[in-house]
């Protein structure tokens, strides 16, 4: 968080940076992602990286972005599970079945609510929850990592283009006042785990 001290912030971008080199190493896909919400509305950011050897080098290149608002009010929670639930389902659709991805996210609300079994384990050690084709890992936000800050940026961008309006909100919940609440958003990553699991 931004209340880090300057050494705390050090060690954080440390983090950061060994789980993106053990991404590397360990996976065809890197995903960093993030979720934002300000003043209710809502908006996420996906950075999608193929891992590429070079001259015998491992280096990650940027495949591809997707950066929307979400056409609902929530808070960071729903915006952060939002961008999981969406990395997840580019994952299923966009690579080989046998290849292997890391997600990295700073939310850790989001990684202990994917497992209800886990609600006590340190995020940093929450991995291979989605089998052996992919993982998610913990990093810290807010300290300098640009990678994880290029998503932050987008996804803020995002959220303050978004044309969301309360008028828009109330129509919402006026066809549909259940759809948006946090449990729903629960099941259907849950749903979008299984499919990822076959």
């Amino acid at each position: 968080s931004n209340s880090r001290t300057p050494r705390q912030k050090r060690k954080a971008l440390a983090h950061c940076k060994k789980q993106l080199f053990k991404a590397k190493r360990h996976s065809d896909f890197v995903a960093i992602i993030d979720g934002s919400s300000q003043d209710f509305k809502m908006a996420y950011a996906i950075h999608i990286y193929k891992t590429t050897h070079t001259n015998g080098k491992l280096k990650l290149t940027h495949m591809h972005t997707i950066s929307e608002h979400i056409p609902t009010f929530g808070d960071s929670f729903l915006a952060e599970t939002h961008a999981m639930m969406e990395a997840i389902k580019w994952i299923t659709s966009n690579t080989p079945t046998e290849s292997k991805t890391t997600i990295l996210s700073d939310s850790q609300s989001t990684m202990l609510s994917m497992n209800s079994t886990s609600q006590h384990a340190e995020p940093q050690k929450f991995t291979g929850i989605m089998g052996s084709r992919s993982k998610i890992t913990w990093i810290p936000g807010h300290c300098g990592f640009h990678p994880h800050n290029q998503a932050d940026e987008n996804a803020k961008e995002s959220m303050m283009d978004s044309p969301w309006s309360l008028k828009d909100q109330i129509t919402n919940w006026k066809k549909n006042p259940t759809h948006y609440n946090k449990l729903n958003i629960n099941v259907e990553l849950q749903v979008a785990l299984r499919i990822l699991k076959k």
